[in-house]
């Protein structure tokens, strides 16, 4: 009984079980030291052998074929793809002059599906008040912070003109000028002539 009990704690591991005892199976070898590969240095690599007559220089490498513009698809109305105008790359120099009131777009957006519009402003370099008095508070916040987004992103500026209501967002390299401002604020924010 001795010998079985013995047998079993070696099954559960809690006594080291010596392998003659089991007749049918062989015992492992194991080397007493591992083997190791032996290192190769940076050096050692293999490398092709030219004669020195035969210097040829390397062929250049091929230009990567340009691959085809596609037009873009917005996410945010299903409608049908619309050109859009190319942005208007800022002169030399900095700042563009003061902008005249035909280059600053007063939009309404009631729902958040019309935010796309204040982002397409920002790229094609034009200034645009937003008026969002007409819009539900909870559209209103989330469009608040989509044009908070688009002025990060396009590295442009956006001033309060009523608060929690009317905002104007313009790129950093467009002034409006005071008139216009005034202009503005006289006809309520509703045109800019």
């Amino acid at each position: 009984m001795n010998e079985r009990v013995r047998k079993m704690l070696g099954f559960l591991g809690l006594v080291e079980d010596d392998y003659s005892d089991y007749p049918a199976m062989e015992r492992p070898y194991y080397d007493d030291e591992p083997q190791t590969e032996p290192v190769r240095s940076r050096d050692a690599r293999p490398r092709s052998v030219t004669p020195p007559y035969q210097n040829v220089p390397p062929a250049p490498a091929p230009a990567p074929a340009p691959t085809p513009r596609t037009s873009s698809v917005s996410v945010l109305n299903s409608g049908p793809v619309v050109p859009r105008p190319r942005p208007v790359p800022a002169p030399p120099g900095g700042l563009r002059g003061m902008t005249p009131m035909a280059e600053v777009e007063i939009l309404r957006p009631v729902t958040f599906d019309e935010c796309q519009a204040i982002a397409d402003n920002l790229r094609n370099g034009r200034a645009s008040v937003v008026v969002l008095t007409e819009a539900p508070a909870e559209v209103r916040r989330r469009l608040l912070d989509f044009t908070s987004g688009c002025v990060y992103a396009f590295l442009a500026k956006i001033e309060t003109l009523e608060k929690g209501r009317v905002y104007l967002t313009y790129p950093a390299s467009v002034r409006v000028s005071p008139e216009v401002r005034a202009a503005l604020k006289a006809s309520n924010y509703r045109s800019v002539e």
